[in-house]
This record gives C-alpha cells, sequence and structure tokens, in this order.
C-alpha cells in the first residue's frame, strides 16, 4: 500500500495547527495507542470494522486528537505485524487490513502507522458487536440494521424478482407515461419509445426470459394489489403549527403516483420572477421543480419494500418535507449522501427508474437537489435518517440576491465542482471567511478536494474569492468574497447588511449636499479600492438609488446623482444642509431604511 496523498495533506494540516478531531470524516480517523496493547489492538479492530461495514477508509495511528501542531504527532511503536495479526484475530471473520509504517516530510522523526480498511464483503463485528462508521463515530447496528447490511452484501434486489404477472397487467395510463418520457430523450431513448409492448418491457429489462414482469416492472406499470407498495400521502397547511387544509393519499403505479406527488406540490408553491443586470428576467421557486421532482423519486425508487407504509410529503409554506420507508443503505449517511459511493437498494427499478427520466441516475440526484436549491437562494436540503426511515427536508427559498447572482455565473466546461461552488458561496453568505478544513464538512469533501474548490473560485473564470492577506503565504489559505461579489450579493450576504447601511448613508449624504458623486469620491470617503467603488455605485444605480448624470457613462470618471428612489429626507443630516434632487414621490425616508437593515443584520 502506498500513503495515499490525501493522508499526507490532512497530516500536514495537522502540523499547520489544526486539530486532528477537525479532520475526521466518514472515511477518516486518528487513533492513539492505549498503554494497554491489548485494549489498544480491541479499540483498533473495532474502528476497522466500523470502516468495513460501511464503506472502507484509514486509520492513522499515533496522533492526538487536539490540539493541533507538530505536538500532536505523538508516534507509534507498534510493529506492523502485531497490529495486522491483532486486528485480524479480534474480528469475525477476520479482517485483514493493510497496515504501512509511515514518516511524513514536515515531521521525519515521528513513526506513525496507516492502516488502510477496504469496504467488507461480508458482515464483521468484535465481541459479537457489529457497529457501521456513520461521519465521524462508529454506531452499533440493531438486529433489524445488521440483518439489512447482511441482505446488501449478498447483493439481495428484490425488485428483479418474478411476480407472476405479465404484459396484459400492464396499465395503459403508466404504459404512455413510459412511452411520453421516453420520447422526450436523445435519440437513443426516442428509439424504443414505439416500440411493441414486449419489446419494450424487454429493453426495460422488466421482464424475464418467460416474459413475466419482475417486480420493478410491476411497481412501474401495474396497479399493486396492495396500495400502500407504491403509495403517496400528501399533505399541505399553510403554517407547521396549522392543520391540514389539503391532505390525500395518491395510489397507483409508481409513474402515476409520482407526477401527481409532483403536480400538487407545484400546484401550491410560491414563485418569483427576478430581473438580472442584463435585462433578462427569470423565474424562482421557493421549492425549486427539480428539488422537488429528485426528492420524490428518490422516495419512491429507493425506499425499502419490505418496510410497510407510505412516502409522507408534508408542505408549508415555509417548508417541505419528504419522508420514504426503510433505513438509508449500509455506509450512506446523512454526513456523505452528496459525495459517498453511490448505493442502490433496489438496483433494478433504479435502472429502469433513470431510464424513464424518473429520476437521475444514483448519486447524482442529491447533488441536483443542492445545486438547484442553492441556485434558487436557499439552504442546501437536510437529510435525517430515522429508525426505519429516510427524510430529506428542504427550506422555503428566500434570498432573491443569490438566485440573481448564481444565474449570472460564468458557465462551467463541467459540472465537477460546480454544486462545490455553490456550497462555498452559500457558507460565505452566512460567513466573513472559509477555509479548505470548515468546507469539508458542509461539501463533504476531503481536505485536499475542499482545497482545490476554494482555489477554482478564487481563479478564473469565477473571480470569486481573495485569500485573506494575513494567510495569503499559507498552503490552506482563509478566503473571502472579493469587495465587488459583495456588493452584487447586496442583502443576501447577512453579516454584510448593516454595513451596506452605512455605506449607503454616506454616499447618499455626500450626493445629498454636493449633487454628484464619483467613483474617486467613494474611494476617499470610504477608503476602498477602484474596483470595490465602481461596485458599490452599481449596486446602488440598480437599486434606483443613484443614476449617471455625465456624458460619460463608462470608467471611473463617471458622475452621479440622485435616482428616482433616492430618499428625500436624510435623518442624520441637520435640514439646512440636505439639498436632494430626488422626486417628490421617493418611496422611502433614508432612516426607515437604514433602521430596517439593522433588523434583518
Amino acid at each position: 500500500m502506498m500513503v495515499p496523498r490525501s493522508i499526507e495533506a490532512v497530516i500536514a494540516a495537522v502540523i499547520g495547527g489544526t486539530a486532528a478531531h477537525n479532520l475526521e470524516s466518514d472515511r477518516l480517523d486518528f487513533k492513539q495507542l492505549d498503554r494497554d496493547f491489548g485494549k489498544a489492538l480491541t479499540d483498533l479492530a473495532e474502528a476497522c470494522i466500523c470502516f468495513a461495514n460501511a464503506s472502507g477508509g484509514h486509520l492513522v495511528v499515533g496522533v492526538a486528537n487536539k490540539p493541533g501542531g507538530r505536538s500532536a504527532l505523538k508516534g507509534c511503536a507498534a510493529s506492523v505485524t502485531d497490529v495486522r495479526k491483532g486486528v485480524f484475530e479480534r474480528t469475525n471473520p477476520g479482517l485483514i487490513a493493510d497496515v504501512e509504517e509511515f514518516h511524513h516530510p514536515g515531521a521525519p522523526s515521528v513513526r506513525l502507522l496507516v492502516i488502510e480498511v477496504p469496504q467488507g464483503t461480508q458482515v464483521y463485528s468484535v465481541a459479537g458487536r457489529v457497529s457501521v462508521r456513520m461521519g465521524t463515530d462508529c454506531k452499533a447496528l440493531s438486529p433489524a440494521e445488521i440483518h439489512r447490511l447482511y441482505n446488501s452484501r449478498l447483493n439481495l434486489d428484490l425488485t428483479a424478482e418474478r411476480t407472476g404477472l405479465n404484459q396484459s397487467d400492464v396499465s395503459p395510463t403508466s404504459l404512455e407515461i413510459a412511452r411520453r418520457r421516453l420520447r422526450a430523450l436523445p435519440e437513443a431513448g426516442r428509439e424504443i419509445s414505439d416500440l411493441p409492448l414486449p419489446e419494450l418491457l424487454r429493453n426495460l429489462k422488466l421482464v424475464d426470459q418467460f416474459g413475466q414482469l419482475r417486480r420493478a416492472g410491476a411497481l412501474l406499470l401495474t396497479t399493486p394489489s396492495d396500495d400502500a407498495e407504491a403509495s403517496v400521502v400528501y399533505v399541505h397547511r399553510p403554517r407547521s403549527s396549522m392543520e391540514p387544509d389539503f391532505s390525500i393519499r395518491l395510489t397507483g403505479t409508481l409513474l402515476e403516483v409520482a407526477e401527481r406527488a409532483v403536480d400538487l406540490v407545484r400546484a401550491r408553491r410560491h414563485e418569483r420572477n427576478l430581473l438580472l443586470r442584463t435585462g433578462q428576467q427569470i423565474t424562482v421557486a421557493d421549492f425549486p421543480e427539480i428539488a422537488v421532482r429528485e426528492a420524490i423519486a428518490n422516495a419512491l425508487v429507493h425506499r425499502d419494500y419490505r418496510v410497510a407504509g407510505s412516502v409522507f410529503i408534508d408542505h408549508t409554506d415555509q417548508q417541505l418535507t419528504v419522508t420514504s420507508p426503510g433505513g438509508f443503505m449500509s455506509g450512506v449517511t446523512p454526513e456523505n449522501v452528496l459525495t459517498g459511493e453511490p448505493r442502490a437498494r433496489n438496483p433494478l427499478l433504479a435502472e429502469a427508474a433513470r431510464n424513464l427520466r424518473l429520476g437521475e441516475r444514483l448519486g447524482v440526484g442529491v447533488d441536483r437537489m443542492y445545486r438547484s436549491m442553492i441556485a434558487a437562494g436557499g439552504d442546501p436540503p437536510t437529510f435525517q435518517s430515522l429508525d426505519e426511515a429516510v427524510r430529506v427536508h428542504f427550506a422555503a427559498a428566500s434570498e432573491p440576491d443569490i438566485a440573481k447572482f448564481v444565474a449570472q455565473l460564468p458557465a462551467s466546461p463541467n459540472d465537477e465542482h460546480e454544486t462545490d461552488v455553490l456550497i462555498a458561496l452559500h457558507v460565505l453568505c452566512r460567513k466573513r471567511t472559509i477555509t479548505a478544513e470548515t468546507l469539508m464538512p458542509t461539501a463533504q469533501r476531503r481536505l485536499e478536494e475542499a482545497q482545490l474548490v476554494l482555489e477554482r473560485m478564487a481563479g478564473a473564470p469565477f473571480d470569486l474569492l481573495e485569500p485573506t492577506r494575513q494567510s495569503a503565504g499559507r498552503a490552506l489559505p482563509t478566503y473571502r468574497l472579493r469587495d465587488l461579489v459583495l456588493a452584487q450579493l447586496g442583502g443576501a450576504v447577512r453579516y454584510h447588511r448593516r454595513s451596506s447601511d452605512d455605506i449607503d448613508r454616506k454616499v447618499v449624504a455626500h450626493v445629498a449636499e454636493y449633487d454628484r458623486v464619483t467613483n474617486a469620491t467613494v474611494r476617499n470617503l470610504l477608503d476602498v479600492s477602484v474596483t470595490r467603488a465602481s461596485g458599490i455605485l452599481r449596486d446602488m444605480v440598480d437599486r434606483n438609488l443613484l443614476v449617471k448624470t455625465s456624458t460619460q457613462k463608462r470608467g471611473i470618471a463617471v458622475d452621479y446623482g440622485p435616482g428616482p428612489h433616492f430618499p428625500t429626507v436624510l435623518l442624520s443630516k441637520p435640514a439646512k444642509r440636505i439639498r436632494a434632487k430626488a422626486p417628490n414621490n421617493a418611496l422611502q425616508l433614508f432612516g426607515e431604511q437604514q433602521h430596517a437593515g439593522e433588523d434583518l443584520a
């Protein structure tokens, strides 16, 4: 085994002062050996089975959890052979882990051990205890959870079983939905859309060699005898504390139920039209359709069909939750659902649903939920693992400034980091600075991956971030939004709201007294750069506080005067010094605007 570069990067961060505890993840753990070597080996064995029963990972032995710094590297004197043998003897069945001695270039005299644990093909235990890595912890599994893990390791697919049904049981309505979806696809999908039913079912792998429908085909295309099997309960309430004003239980084929559920959410969501700087108008919804479709499709396709119950949709004006029966697949947790290795509970059903574009391919649907919610001006979705269910929660999108800003971001040649960029932007609308370490848990990325995201955002074509002056020379700098980006995001930057009001007050006061302002004046008033001053003036023009008054329309020599919404009274100035040029129908006193901004700050 070669020690991965990601491990080297993480240990370098520890040497640089970051506490190892803050760098742990669902794939990485740090350990120190107990003085009792037998107990220490049992601890290592338990940590190893947690990884093996999940998606695999690495243990770094010889590093203190906290604090960070060179002194956190305590070292490990145990031999590679003793550790490998001790883990094998204490696990059932015996787990073979790869152990290697490692010396980091930043602390070459310190001997560490790196243990690589692959994802297991069996269910492993220590002293009868079965546990699995969830986030940064090991969780003991219940008997029901152990049974699910065992079945997943056997690759049992309930939806591939034969049902005894045949093509005569296919619902004509669902068949037409399937053909319509296929016709909307690229050429490969259109080619099979109008095939005779037997050939269509064979192409979608929904029948066996004898023409009998598999369970995936029965779920998608036949009305179930047990209505609960493919049902959705939809409830709408104006507010969470109020009684429902509408509720319905949808039953039928999975294709029919999915479409009707999306229609119900669409009919009761709220939309707004936003005007971009380019003059283009966009429409954003509080619950974007992409996020809603993916959440409902995931709930229906990836639910556990051995668990009784319906998919439950709870819709209010402030939030939307979708709950599906059955817990997460083994190795999938709320902490890695975005970037963890995709695992399908119902592989055949998932493949057919993807071919019919009921949902995206495994692992992409969650990415689309994140992306569409942030792009609409909302928070990323949150996932909750319940005893026998999974719940995804959306808070209504409410930041139009973010939606307008994201709509004007440069197009990306590929989507590899696009979601990560939006997540980092979302964080920076709430916190002044960000580092690779603080981005890690939110974006569910390793340290070096998070750093690459920030570096990309700091360079072309985005140019969104800049390192702080104090950290610019570090390997892992601290980043902040550039001045122009702060101005464009406006009130969406929560910590910037009050300072934005102060900026407005100073510029408006100057224009009220001198009838004009220029880029140079703003630079002198606020002690900012040319770029920052241009961003401030452009933002005030967009809000109709100022208008360009000179014949020159570009560059730093442009004159600006009072605009249509220029305040008629400045509460902080004596009346005798105010000579505002605003029209009589100005919308608000500036003092009122300032206090409203303070309420939001």
